[in-house]
């Protein structure tokens, strides 16, 4: 894997309906994602940190989270989890849970 570059690895999206007495229905969505980048095996946990895992939790999962923050989604969970040396790549960055439910 090309160092400078971030990988997205997304598992299935599960898809939850509620109906309402009048038989609206309301969809929410759940899944997982991670942001990764390739990463030296060497570097300690704080360089891993500074260097791969903070600047995707500070710009790529906020740039997430703003894209979806409008008047039709509500999240109802978005969890951080940070991830070190995955999949014997030596791949370090976040591994987010989130739920997210259409509103309109």
């Amino acid at each position: 894997m090309d160092n400078g570059k971030v990988h997205l690895f997304v598992d299935p999206i599960t898809i939850d309906s509620s109906f309402s007495d009048s038989g609206y229905e309301t969809k929410t969505y759940t899944g997982k994602y991670m942001l990764l980048v390739s990463s030296d095996i060497d570097e300690g946990y704080k360089d891993k940190f500074d260097n791969n895992i903070r600047p995707l939790i500070t710009n790529s999962n906020q740039f997430v989270k703003d894209s979806i923050l409008c008047s039709d989604y509500q999240i109802n969970k978005f969890q951080t989890m940070e991830v070190i040396n995955l999949f014997d790549f030596n791949l370090d960055g976040v591994l987010v849970t989130y739920s997210i439910t259409i509103t309109k």
